[in-house]
């Protein structure tokens, strides 16, 4: 070989070199940026959908699996499967609107070892899958219940902040015993529009989580309620200021057709909640808005042992002092006919979850 064929190999030997080590960065960089993008999506948890195999091993560290209260800026991770497989029961909430199921499913969420999701809807929208899983139905709720953790500050459309400040309200420490949705109205929508259906995503539910089904059917004066659902429909139809509802001293002049309505919407989801009881022998636990205001230790206590978890004293203070200074009586704030008060009375008397409220003083 010449001199001159000798500096023509090197040159392209030079070149082959190069064109391997830019390649090389090349790749270095866009995993280096694709690393960005994914802990940016995962951190903001913009748009995690678990799959039914996206559960980690049991040696997988899982994102709050730690021995203190977490930081809720870590990274996501679908929840493993030892945390899946040690979950104990399943809660669902039945009742009206507006009677509470917020501040109960955010007391224990808040709970170190109880993960309560905020209107996944799980009856209506994740077990019209037919191949939905255990895993699936879990770290769906595991999702929500972070995602709405950290938009509780933000949210002011109730006049007052859910966020219970010390407690593992999106996240938990080292095993979850208890896991649920809140979403009262619409399990009880699914029952009344079609009670074939509810009874077999029932089923499917148990089937599916092969876990023990507990309910918590929360209860507020049937006045106060109708009262309040009024309201918030009279100022959706003629100005969309919701936030006039939380003017406690305000008397609104709502339209007795509007009122009409709330009372029959009421007493059908009402007598529909009484009814899901009764016929499937649900595991089930009222809890009425007066008695958490007024003994909302006692309360939270029971509340934990329904559900056959630990409920330490820095829990329960913590929590309770989370309860509003008086219970809301939005029933003084209408203009209630003779009929309407009578209709509503008749309709008490029908249903032993709230004969309490007959009275409408009480």
């Amino acid at each position: 070989m010449n001199r001159r064929d000798l500096k023509l190999v090197c040159a392209l030997t030079g070149v082959f070199l190069t064109a391997v080590v830019v390649m090389n960065l090349d790749h270095r960089s866009e995993i280096f940026v694709t690393g960005l993008v994914d802990r940016h999506r995962d951190s903001s948890r913009g748009s995690f959908v678990p799959n039914p195999t996206s559960v980690e091993s049991d040696t997988s560290e899982s994102r709050s699996a730690v021995s203190v209260k977490p930081s809720l800026s870590t990274e996501f991770r679908p929840l493993s499967l030892s945390v899946v497989n040690g979950v104990k029961a399943y809660v669902f909430f039945i009742g009206m609107p507006r009677s509470g199921h917020s501040i109960v499913a955010a007391i224990l969420d808040s709970h170190p070892h109880i993960v309560i999701s905020n209107e996944l809807d799980v009856f209506k929208r994740i077990l019209s899958s037919p191949n939905v899983t255990r895993q699936v139905i879990f770290n769906q709720i595991w999702d929500t219940s972070y995602k709405s953790t950290m938009s509780l500050n933000k949210d002011t459309s109730k006049g007052y902040s859910l966020a219970i400040d010390g407690l593992y309200q999106g996240t938990y420490d080292s095993h979850i015993d208890v896991m649920g949705d809140k979403m009262g109205g619409s399990t009880a929508d699914v029952f009344l529009y079609s009670r074939n259906k509810f009874e077999s995503r029932l089923n499917m539910l148990r089937t599916v989580t092969n876990l023990p089904i507990k309910v918590f059917h929360v209860i507020r004066n049937p006045f106060d309620n109708i009262a309040t659902i009024s309201i918030f429909n009279h100022f959706r139809l003629h100005s969309g200021k919701v936030a006039m509802v939380k003017e406690s001293n305000l008397v609104v002049n709502v339209s007795q057709t509007i009122v009409d309505d709330a009372i029959r919407y009421y007493f059908k989801h009402a007598k529909a909640a009484e009814d899901m009881r009764q016929r499937y022998n649900l595991d089930s636990m009222e809890v009425h808005g007066s008695d958490l205001v007024a003994s909302p230790q006692e309360i939270i206590t029971k509340m934990c042992t329904f559900l056959q978890v630990f409920c330490s004293d820095d829990y329960v203070s913590r929590t309770s002092a989370k309860i509003f200074g008086g219970e809301s009586k939005t029933r003084y704030r209408l203009k209630w006919t003779d009929l309407q008060i009578v209709s509503i009375q008749e309709n008490i008397k029908m249903l032993s979850s709230l004969m309490r409220y007959l009275d409408f003083d009480s």
